[in-house]
Formats: C-alpha cells, structure tokens, sequence
C-alpha cells in the first residue's frame, strides 16, 4: 500500500476581515488480494479532495460572524470489489457535495498559539451533483428517472483543534456534524484524527482515524484506521 496526503491550512488578513483557506489531499492504493475474488486487484484506498474558504468578521464580541463555501469530492475512480467483480462507484466530480453556510464562530488559543479549537455554528445550503454515480441523489420513489442534482438546508457545527504534546508530536481532528432539516434520517457525521510523530526532521510515523455515517452511503457507521511509516514535512 502506498499513499499520499497534504493538509494546507492559513489564515490571510484583510483590514478587518479575516479569510481562512483549507485544503486537504489523500490517495493511496493498495493491492488487493483475498481467497473469496477471483483475481488480485490494484483500488485506491485515501481517495478525497476537499477545500474550504472562510471569512470571518472579528468585532470583539464573544463570537464571530462568518461565511464558508467548500468542496469535496474524489480524487480518481473509487470501487467495490464482490465475488462477481469490480464494479465503479465514483469518480472525480462525480459525485461532488459543495456547501455554503453562514453562521457564528469562537476560536481559542494558548499563550504560544501551540495548541487551538475553533468552533462554528451556522446554516447550511448543500448542493450534490452527479452525472453517472447518482447513490447520492437519486430518488428512490422515483424508480423510472435519475436525479442527478439534490439540494439540502440544515444546521451545521464544526470543529477544528491542533494540539502540540511536544516538538516532535501533534495531533490535529476535526467533527463535522449536519442536521438535515428535511430529512433527519440523512444527517451527516464525520470525524478525522491524525498523530504525527516525527522521529527525525524528514522521517515520521502517521496515526490515522476516520469515522462516517451518511446512510446513503451506507448504514451504519464506516471506520477506518491505520498506521504508516513515511516521509514527513512540515513548514
């Protein structure tokens, strides 16, 4: 299995303004081979891109306003693999979520700027779009077209934090939680951990976990960790 991923984050000031830009990169494949599949296969594991613009209005209350707009979406062709073969589930755009919301933030900071939280609140405009993956919008009572476009309104809360142990140690999260106002059964919930551990200044091992519940991805809550032994940079 090799991977790769990016996490870009800064914070550009103007005049009273303050515009926060995100970018997060992973993909990563692995060969894949089990005893129930007829043939070894090469699938991507890490397979996202997401971006995120945020202009937040600090007047000095206890809380800020602010506005964001993002994107997610997959970097390459994402599979299933059965007994009966591979069979593609998505690709890049296809399906893409973009969302825009406005609402209130607080952010919070130690002395060094060493460890942060930053929590937002605020509602939601989401809009899915898909051209040939249509799980994510197609209408089930709807049996004879597929809707390739779906809008959603809801509430959204999100946090980010960094938290520096030592030196050499630090872990960065984020929870992402959105409460779909039209169908409560569809509320997202996703939660991203990672542990980096530097042992030398270029050479580090990474502690990844991730969790999901979308259920029209799949019902129940999707998991994953691992551990990786890589090439570390960090400006």
């Amino acid at each position: 299995e090799l991977n790769h991923s990016l996490n870009y984050a800064n914070t550009f000031r103007f005049d009273t303004l303050r515009l926060a830009v995100a970018v997060r990169w992973a993909i990563g494949v692995q060969y894949y081979n089990a005893e129930n599949i007829g043939q070894p296969y090469i699938l991507p594991t890490d397979n996202e891109v997401f971006a995120e613009a945020t202009l937040r209005y600090p007047r000095g209350w206890l809380v800020d306003p602010f506005l964001s707009a993002n994107a997610r979406t997959q970097i390459t062709e994402s599979f299933v693999v059965s007994t009966t073969g591979k069979r593609t589930t998505a690709k890049f755009r296809d399906p893409i979520t973009t969302a825009q919301t406005f609402g209130l933030a607080r952010a919070f900071a130690d002395s060094l700027n060493r460890n942060r939280l930053a929590l937002r609140l605020g509602f939601s405009y989401k809009q899915i779009r898909s051209e040939f993956y249509t799980q994510m919008t197609d209408n089930p009572k709807t049996p004879n077209i597929k809707e390739r476009w779906k809008t959603e309104i809801g509430v959204e809360f999100k946090s980010d934090a960094s938290l520096k142990f030592y030196e050499n140690i630090q872990w960065n999260g984020s929870l992402e939680l959105f409460y779909n106002f039209q169908k409560l059964n569809q509320t997202v919930f996703r939660l991203n951990g990672e542990l980096q551990a530097n042992i030398t200044r270029l050479f580090g091992i990474v502690l990844r976990t991730e969790a999901c519940y979308d259920i029209r991805q799949r019902a129940g809550l999707q998991y994953k960790e691992n551990v990786r032994i890589g090439l570390v940079y960090s400006l």
